[in-house]
């Protein structure tokens, strides 16, 4: 036996192809795999710009904070003009100011000067363009100048790969603003009740604006919203009255805004000092607490504006500028403010409204460009005065109808209208404030004053008026007449009365003529003849007249005579022209010797009062034309009424109720522009001033072994001993820069141009100072009460190779403030070592010298 071996290795030319199971298995696992990859590509391409909207959100949050927030921060005026340029026409050649600006931000500062501080001004705006390449982009173009002079100016990019303007928009560069890309928002309008929601509120105007906020949102692109998507948007903020009275960049459990990120210690103050009569030798104690106010500031970066007042407000050292912030970053701003309030005396009534007024408001009554962020409110007692009787401004008061029937204001008590004048200053601007802090020192602080209390609130709507209707006839007037009576005469001498006898003319008696006479001539032969001078006229009778006289018209050549009297009686009646009739009628019948026809037939230009079944009988027209009409007088009686508008009611309204012919519905909601009956009781001095820089509640401030330990959070300090009056204003400035380092870094006296970065080692946190940013500040969370050391440490960057060190100082309080400098890495530089306190704010200036 054998077996045969079969060779299984088969060539090319022997494939046969695929059996049909295969071929259904193929097909079936292609189309899936083709479906799956399919689906996939669809899902990257529509994410595409999702991602690209994440990618450009996050490098908005890096790009946009290293610069926006400290603007922000530091902005005094925004404008969101899209045509606003930070150069004006005088823009230097390195910087593009075309596109359009989205938000521009600007601050003033200074620099020493050889005699007197030189102001500075830098202006960022940020700015929607189009790249060569089409690209759209934010750039962001800063130009600083000094003392008015021609601004330099630099730019750069902070935000790449923008949308371009929607499909169906049409974007025209400086007009249109991007708000695709970037929205800027504002707070509502001070003088806006409520907070632009139309919600409903106990008392809309307290506490719950965010005043003076500038919110800028930023929007990546894409179509989905949501954590993957880049429709999602960032969201920068600065300013508002809503910051948290702890916050503080070392305490992260709340979210600060930009502002206080930069540093809690900063912005505008404002400081409202009474120097009335009333407060007389305590005038010393007033100066060394506003003193003390301006020394724990010194150093810091906080603008201050001064206001003082008696019976009317001035700012200190504003001249004829009306508004002046001194810089507590600059030495001599320091020194010139401490010198004007030695000169402050005692004097005068006390006007709390034209004090509130000058903080606020520009002498014409518009609002001024910077305002405080804060607001310390200092009396000894209670308004006596108020702008409608002593004002410092041109702009005229206006009186309020909520004040109506209020005694005025002008002598030595208690005034509530010029408590309420003031307490209206204070709302309308209280939502730009973080806080309005009331102090009332003296023994004032015990006494009462009669409080006038307005009853319940309302305004007037449904205005109507009354009428009653009138039923009228038309006519018009013709044939003007003037009347007059005719007298006759003869004359009694130089006539000769004659009859015919036998053809001969004998002499007769005057009697026998007028007895027998029967016409003029001789033809009845009986005559009169003229044989002399005629005189001696006397009356006669018509008839006798009619019969004698041979002479018409009336000619007395013949001895007799007719003349026309107008007096009456009125016998006889000759036509007028209408301006003859107009001048000389009196009365309107005619015994006054004038009279007019009255016709009852078109044109109707007088209309006469007829009964209503007159006027039914003859009218046949809806209108006037036919002669008859119905009108409406408004007068009494008042039996029927219509709706008209409150101009004409506030116009024409006498009398309370409706006698007058006005009417109104009295609607007790807000706005309220009347009160029912006043209510009047005494009430405490101290309540008084809490309601006014506090009305929903003041916080009054504690005091634990002669320290304040809620100076963060208090609004009402109450002192009745003035000595405590220094200790007081300390405080309250170091509730706002207490625990803070700030530092500057100074050629000389002037501030160094190039950017100096240091380093906290409490957490690594930094701060830069340049020229337009003059100070950095570190803030520690010492809500503990503890103090904590601190190294500040200059970081070697490529600037400090252009400097070398001179030294460092540090002051608080206006004192030299004690640390310790110690070589960086063998030296030159130094950090220094120094302990930080709750209730110290301490300023730092490292010197250095141009390489």
């Amino acid at each position: 036996m054998f077996k045969r071996i079969r060779n299984w290795t088969r060539t090319r030319g022997n494939d046969t192809g695929m059996t049909l199971p295969e071929v259904l298995i193929s097909v079936t696992v292609t189309g899936i795999l083709v479906a799956a990859m399919a689906t996939a590509t669809t899902v990257i391409l529509a994410q595409a710009d999702n991602s690209k909207g994440r990618v450009n959100n996050t490098r908005s949050e890096q790009s946009v904070g290293a610069w926006m927030s400290t603007d922000l921060a530091s902005a005094e005026v925004v404008d969101t003009s899209p045509g606003a340029s930070p150069c004006g026409t005088a823009c230097p050649e390195n910087v593009d100011v075309s596109g359009t600006n989205t938000l521009m931000l600007s601050w003033t500062g200074s620099i020493p000067g050889e005699t007197e501080s030189i102001p500075t001004q830098t202006t960022v705006s940020y700015r929607y363009v189009q790249a060569l390449d089409g690209e759209w982009q934010i750039t962001r173009v800063s130009c600083y100048s000094v003392n008015a002079g021609a601004p330099t100016c630099s730019q750069s990019v902070v935000l790449h790969d923008l949308a371009g303007p929607p499909v169906g928009t049409e974007y025209y560069a400086g007009v249109t603003p991007p708000v695709w890309v970037m929205l800027v928002t504002f707070a509502i309008d001070p003088a806006d009740p409520g907070d632009g929601t139309g919600a409903t509120t106990a008392d809309p105007t307290y506490y719950i604006k965010n005043g003076r906020r500038v919110t800028v949102t930023i929007n990546g692109g894409g179509d989905l919203a949501g954590a993957g998507g880049g429709a999602d948007q960032i969201t920068l903020s600065a300013g508002g009255t809503n910051r948290e009275p702890n916050l503080s960049t070392t305490n992260i459990s709340a979210a600060p805004t930009f502002a206080a990120t930069r540093s809690r210690c900063g912005g505008n103050f404002g400081l409202v000092v009474d120097k009335s009569g009333s407060i007389g030798s305590n005038m010393s104690y007033v100066r060394q607490g506003v003193t003390a106010f301006i020394d724990a500031f010194a150093g810091t970066p906080i603008k201050l504006q001064i206001v003082s007042f008696s019976t009317t407000a001035d700012t200190l050292g504003a001249g004829s500028a009306w508004t002046k912030y001194y810089d507590m970053l600059v030495e001599a701003d320091v020194t010139a403010l401490k010198s004007l309030v030695t000169g402050l005396n005692s004097g005068g009534g006390t006007n709390w409204e034209d004090g509130m007024f000058r903080m606020f408001r520009n002498s014409d009554g518009t609002v001024q460009a910077a305002l405080p962020s804060t607001v310390i409110f200092f009396t000894d007692g209670i308004p006596t005065y108020n702008r409608l009787n002593s004002t410092s401004a041109s702009s005229p008061p206006v009186p309020h109808p909520d004040d109506t029937g209020l005694p005025s204001s002008g002598g030595s008590s208690y005034s509530q209208l010029a408590w309420n004048r003031a307490n209206r200053v204070a709302r309308e601007f209280e939502v730009d404030l973080e806080r309005l802090i009331g102090v009332y020192v003296g023994a004032d602080t015990n006494g009462q004053s009669l409080w006038v209390a307005q009853g319940e609130g309302y305004h007037l709507e449904n205005f109507i008026r009354g009428y009653h209707v009138d039923y009228q006839r038309g006519s018009h007037q013709a044939n003007w007449e003037r009347g007059y009576n005719l007298t006759y005469q003869r004359a009694g001498n130089g006539l000769t009365y004659e009859k015919k006898q036998g053809g001969v003319w004998k002499s007769t008696s005057r009697s026998s003529y007028e007895l027998n006479n029967l016409v003029p001539g001789e033809s009845d032969n009986w005559r009169a003849r003229v044989s002399g001078s005629l005189s001696g006229w006397t009356g006669t009778t018509e008839t006798n007249y009619t019969r004698s006289n041979f002479n018409p018209p009336n000619d007395s050549a013949d001895g007799f005579r007719v003349l026309t009297n107008y007096s009456s009686p009125y016998t006889l009646w000759a036509a007028v022209t209408e301006a003859e009739y107009n001048s000389n009628n009196t009365t309107a019948d005619e015994s006054d010797g004038w009279r007019v026809a009255t016709l009852y037939s078109a044109p109707f230009t007088t209309w006469e009062p007829v009964t209503q079944s007159e006027y039914d009988a003859g009218n046949t027209t809806a209108d006037e034309t036919d002669g008859w009409r119905i009108v409406n007088l408004y007068s009494s009686p008042y039996s029927l009424w219509e709706a008209t508008t409150e101009a004409i009611y506030n116009a024409g309204n006498t009398v309370a109720g409706n006698s007058d012919g006005y009417d109104a519905t009295k609607v007790y909601s807000e706005p309220f522009t009347f009160h029912e009956g006043s209510t009047s009781y005494y009430r405490p001095n101290r309540d008084i001033l809490k309601q006014f820089v506090a009305p929903s509640g003041a916080v009054p401030a504690v005091q634990s072994g002669g320290v304040y330990t809620n100076s963060q959070e208090a609004t009402y300090y109450e002192l009745p001993v003035w000595s405590q009056f220094s200790g007081a204003m300390t405080s309250m400035a170091l509730a706002e820069c207490g625990g803070t380092v700030t530092l500057q870094t100074k050629v000389g006296s002037a501030s160094a141009s190039d950017p100096f970065t240091y380093q906290s080692s409490i957490d690594l946190t930094t701060a830069t100072t340049s020229a337009q940013y003059r100070s950095g500040t570190f803030d520690y969370d010492l809500s503990g009460g503890g103090t904590v050391q601190v190294d500040i440490t200059p970081l070697p960057t490529s600037t400090l190779a252009e400097y070398s060190p001179v030294g460092w100082s540090c002051k608080s309080g206006g004192t030299n403030y004690p640390f310790v400098a110690t070589p960086v890495d063998g030296g030159p530089w130094t950090k220094i070592t120094l302990n930080v306190a709750p209730n110290t704010a301490i300023s730092c200036v490292n010197t250095v010298a141009l390489l």
